[in-house]
């Protein structure tokens, strides 16, 4: 069971990092088979320390930063 979760939550944020992806996070919850979007924030946060949203907002910045950088 704890497999299957990390799983599930290591996909959720392959999908969350995707800067094309435009999913709603009750969507992306879903679509990783957890079909209660509060118990997938939840989960998420115990298993990340951040919330599904600050975890994508934190990606984007990320990947804004690395193409700045490959810019220069």
């Amino acid at each position: 069971m704890a497999f299957l979760r990390s799983h599930r939550l290591e996909m959720a944020c392959q999908i969350l990092s995707d800067p094309s992806c435009f999913l709603e996070i009750k969507q992306v919850a879903y679509k990783v088979g957890i079909p209660n979007s509060s118990q997938f924030s939840r989960e998420f946060k115990r298993f990340t320390g951040l919330t599904p949203s600050d975890f994508r907002s934190r990606s984007a910045d990320l990947e804004q930063s690395e193409s700045t950088i490959v810019k220069e």
